[in-house]
């Protein structure tokens, strides 16, 4: 099998990247190694589209921030994948005006428009529970959070809409060069022939670009925990709100996600801990956090979970042709670390111009559409929620009835299970339907649920489909349950500055 270009990584940066490639007449793949898109940093992380002042211009990882958090409003119309604009506060305690001063002449530089310097008085008008010992703070108007998976997905879903391949369970396992001018990748399932790759493969792409001889992109993991608390707890702060940076990043924040969560997280550790959470780690998150704001209720922390991300040689992202004169056609997207979400709409844009002038051919496709279908319905309005007892009167529907409630806590019905089936990136896992349902992301966390989707998913397949978790299935121990209520916050004597 033949093609223009193979993508390989179907997470943020692989999906935008096939979607841009499909505005022109190619014939592109995306392979992915896991059973479905975003499995990696896509789907753990923080989930914020960030200003674009923390990272400097003389960085790409900061040029790309500024250019990708530009775009995001016009992808959300086309894509209508969950974004919206909170704005965010880098707090400022006693003798931090300096630095928050140097942030916002950073970003400045970076061309940030929407930055202001707030007063105290100012924040805690705007953060009620924060804490009343911040002194100042850096707001960006423009940044914001986001559905990073359905970022991935509604990217996929057009791209496919246009004739991009996508295949799913194919690790890349080898690499051969047939011809000049020609690369042949082998999964377990085949071996498909293209003109150009583009390595988009997360943690993966030092393996994978080794595998075609190239040696100078071994990433380094960085490992950061969250968690997650009930819907309707984000409504504690109206913007995402950070500490000063350190050393290892942004440190812990606090902030609503796209669906009304709280999240506080994530620390920074240089080390992949295979993506279990440790109480350790997530009682000095909630001790950072407490520091941030009160009011944090342990006993709505629902879920916590581990994001790994790759470090590139020197800390940036390492993107374009690898060597144009021994690797012709061969280019990636490693590294690709915090800011890479808010950047990789612009990281995808840098890609195909790349392409091009490594001799790529763009002719642009008649008729291109830039929206997907319909939303999704989990992202689509809604009616008002029912009661617990209307919601639980409906799960006992015979099996098979589009009005069946299969997940009580978010209220998803076996029709919006079909509707999720039905849209374009295979679906054959619990946690795929989750993803695009958020069947099992509520109070319950699939207690109740999980079986059911896996029967309604059987039946779909007309394969076996267990009832667990990704996670359950690979053996991760997550600290979760009644273990939340010993992440015990300091009082507010213990705050520190």
């Amino acid at each position: 099998m033949n093609y223009d270009v193979i993508v390989v990584g179907a997470g943020v940066v692989g999906a935008l990247t096939a979607r841009e490639l499909a505005r022109y007449e190619l014939k592109v793949l995306v392979l992915e190694a896991e059973a479905d898109a975003a499995m990696g940093a896509t789907k753990a992380n923080s989930a914020i589209v960030h200003g674009g002042f923390a990272e400097g211009s003389d960085t790409l990882k900061g040029r790309l921030c500024v250019l990708g958090r530009r775009k995001f409003a016009s992808l959300e119309a086309e894509l209508n994948f969950g974004f919206r604009t909170t704005g965010s506060l880098v707090l400022g305690f006693s003798g931090s005006g300096e630095r928050l001063q140097a942030l916002y002449e950073k970003g400045l530089a970076n061309g940030v428009t929407d930055l202001e310097l707030w007063s105290g008085q100012q924040v805690r008008a705007h953060e009620p529970a924060v804490n009343p010992e911040v002194e100042g703070a850096l707001w960006c108007a423009g940044a914001g959070v986001c559905s990073p998976w359905d970022l991935a997905l509604a990217a996929l879903e057009n791209a496919m809409a246009h004739g991009v391949e996508v295949k799913l369970n194919q690790p890349v396992t080898a690499v051969a060069r047939p011809e000049p001018g020609a690369w042949r990748l082998s999964t377990p399932k085949d071996s498909y022939n293209t003109r150009f790759v583009v390595n988009c493969a997360g943690l993966g792409g030092g393996h994978l670009d080794a595998l075609a001889g190239l040696y100078d992109s071994a990433l380094t993991p960085r490992s950061g925990e969250y968690l997650v608390f009930a819907q309707g707890t984000g409504s504690l702060v109206n913007s995402v709100l950070f500490q000063l940076p350190g050393p290892l990043g942004k440190g812990v924040l606090v902030g609503p996600t796209y669906q009304g969560n709280l999240l506080v997280g994530p620390d920074a550790r240089n080390e992949d801990s295979g993506r279990h959470t440790h109480t350790d780690r997530l009682r000095a998150i909630v001790e950072q956090a407490n520091r941030v704001v009160s009011g944090i209720d342990l006993k709505k922390a629902i879920r916590s979970f581990t994001g790994v991300r790759s470090m590139a040689p020197g800390g940036d992202f390492l993107v374009g042709p690898a060597n144009s004169q021994t690797h012709q056609g061969w280019l990636r997207a490693v590294g690709i670390q915090s800011p890479g979400l808010t950047a990789s709409p612009a990281l995808a844009e840098l890609l195909v111009t790349n392409l091009a002038q490594e001799g790529l051919g763009l002719v642009p496709r008649a008729g291109f559409d830039p929206t997907r279908r319909a939303l999704p319905v989990h992202l689509s309005r809604r009616p008002a929620p029912l009661s617990f007892a209307q919601a639980e009167s409906l799960t006992k529907l015979e099996p098979g009835n589009p009005e069946r409630m299969v997940c009580r806590c978010e209220q998803v019905r076996e029709c919006d299970l079909a509707e999720a089936f039905s849209r374009g990136v295979p679906v054959c896992t619990v946690d795929g339907l989750k993803r695009r349902t958020r069947a099992g992301m509520g109070w319950c966390q699939g207690k109740f649920c999980r079986p059911r989707v896996a029967l309604w998913l059987q039946e779909q397949l007309g394969t076996p489909v267990e009832p667990v978790e990704e996670a359950q299935r690979s053996g991760l121990h997550r600290v979760q349950g009644r273990d939340f209520l010993g992440l015990r916050p300091p009082s507010d004597q213990g705050r520190a500055q």
